[in-house]
């Protein structure tokens, strides 16, 4: 009688670890289904896509997946570099720039993250009477605090979320150029040497993009 049980329960578990089993066979299969449903749409999308926002694709692949060469990053000068390179296009707009400290990180990488802060500024505050961009800085204990702050035309706080996805633009095409990559790029690089950016603004009374960035 015993062994009849014994044999009994036995059987019970093997059916319900059969049916389990089964079950993750489906469900397996299922998830096998949708990934490569996934990767076709991706396939679509991409070949889709025109070459102009191929291109800031590719460059965001690109500077996630570069190694790193770390050195010491001279601030103040390449803060000089990226106004000297990027005034020209914004003559009526007056830059000014604080004393910076410097940072150890990749220089290609800080420069592009820099010029796309700097060149957000100037053009979201071209159309101001009198644009003027601030860049400045101040040192904690173990993180450096860099800011680009502008007198433009600012943003609604609500929609703060999208400012750093790709493709994503708080104004119209057509009041401002741009397709929505550089701020992703500046996020991207940011977190790459393992700070983060911020954002303040109010609408028509400019914006502050922050930089903490670790010393240590």
């Amino acid at each position: 009688m015993l062994f009849a049980v014994f044999a009994l329960v036995s059987s019970t578990g093997l059916v319900v670890v059969a049916r389990r089993c089964t079950a993750i066979q489906q469900r397996a299969q299922s998830l096998a289904d949708e990934l490569q449903g996934a990767q076709g749409q991706l396939e679509i999308f991409t070949g889709a896509i025109s070459d102009e926002l191929q291109a800031p694709l590719r460059e965001l692949h690109r500077i996630g997946m570069q190694p790193m060469q770390p050195e010491v990053v001279d601030m103040d000068m390449l803060a000089r570099e990226v106004v000297e390179e990027l005034s020209p296009r914004y003559p009526r707009s007056k830059v000014w720039i604080g004393p910076l400290p410097g940072l150890r990180g990749d220089k290609a990488l800080v420069r592009l993250a820099l010029s796309n802060l700097v060149d957000n500024a100037l053009k979201f505050s071209a159309s101001a009477q009198l644009p003027r961009v601030e860049i400045g800085a101040r040192s904690h204990d173990r993180e450096a605090e860099y800011w680009v702050h502008d007198n433009g035309t600012g943003f609604d706080m609500a929609n703060r979320h999208l400012l750093f996805q790709v493709f994503q633009r708080l104004h119209k095409a057509d009041e401002f150029a741009g397709i929505g990559t550089g701020l992703a790029m500046v996020r991207l690089i940011v977190e790459r040497h393992g700070g983060h950016v911020r954002a303040q603004a109010k609408p028509g009374e400019g914006s502050t993009f922050t930089v903490l960035m670790p010393t240590k």
